[in-house]
């Protein structure tokens, strides 16, 4: 699982993958037990049916509600962390400065990640799952070497006064893999373009531009530890220095990277 080391300044320094429990591996933990086993125990305690809607709603509900832990979590520690410099002396508040325009930045995309979740809600408190479009690629014979529970943001499709979000998660059934990009469906004409290049490829081709969304966009995906120790030291360097590129910034050039994070084809 990748790990980000972030200051409150806002820098990252450290990106690494590190070892995970099977138990803790993208695991979300900002529900109690008992909410958690409201809302999710239809996925929780049967296997996901990609034809049922109500399924496919609550895979991608769980990254919007971790997505939003994560977000709300990271602002409140830069609030706190600018405070802190503010009271000793270094930082002004009473003008802009890259502390605070950096912590204020933090705090908006916090507030739009919870209008985006309050949609969510509304969706779950109707049982109105069509408000969600879903857009799911099946490959077949793969073994499970990747799962991703995430939310991402296109900052190049801009809705209003926010961006375009869309939910990507990859988990494994009993003869393949499944990829689900889940969105709400008033977006999903502004959303065409990024999806098609996915719709479009097929087999390997398909499955390096999912791999390079994983590593630009995602934050909560882990890798099963053999593929990762089959990798060459060179190789896992690439995948982690381009990861770490994108934590600031998107990267431009998906379509030319050629990871690679699932497994050949099982003939």
């Amino acid at each position: 699982m990748p790990k980000r080391q972030n200051p409150s300044d806002g820098r990252v320094d450290i990106v690494a993958f590190e070892s995970i429990g099977r138990h803790r591996a993208t695991t979300f933990t900002g529900l109690c037990g008992k909410h958690d086993r409201l809302i999710f125990e239809p996925i929780d305690k049967s296997p996901i049916d990609i034809r049922n809607g109500e399924h496919l709603f609550l895979v991608a509900c769980r990254s919007v509600l971790r997505e939003l832990h994560a977000t709300l979590s990271g602002a409140i520690k830069l609030r706190i962390g600018f405070r802190e410099k503010v009271k000793l002396g270094p930082t002004r508040a009473d003008v802009p400065t890259q502390d605070g325009m950096t912590t204020l930045a933090h705090m908006v995309n916090a507030y739009e990640s919870h209008l985006y979740k309050r949609e969510y809600d509304l969706a779950h408190y109707g049982k109105n799952f069509s408000l969600l479009d879903h857009v799911s690629l099946f490959e077949p014979r793969r073994l499970p070497t990747v799962a991703v529970s995430s939310l991402c943001s296109l900052d190049d499709i801009v809705l209003g006064d926010d961006v375009a979000r869309v939910s990507l998660n990859v988990f494994p059934t009993e003869d393949g893999i499944v990829i689900l990009f889940s969105f709400l469906n008033r977006h999903a004409r502004h959303l065409r373009p990024f999806l098609e290049p996915f719709q479009a490829a097929s087999g390997d081709r398909r499955l390096q531009l999912v791999s390079a969304r994983i590593l630009n966009s995602c934050e909560n995906f882990v890798l099963a530890p053999n593929f990762w120790n089959g990798l060459t030291t060179s190789r896992q360097k690439e995948m982690t220095d381009f990861y770490a590129s994108s934590v600031l910034t998107n990267a431009r050039d998906l379509d030319d990277q050629e990871f690679m994070l699932f497994s050949p084809e099982n003939s």
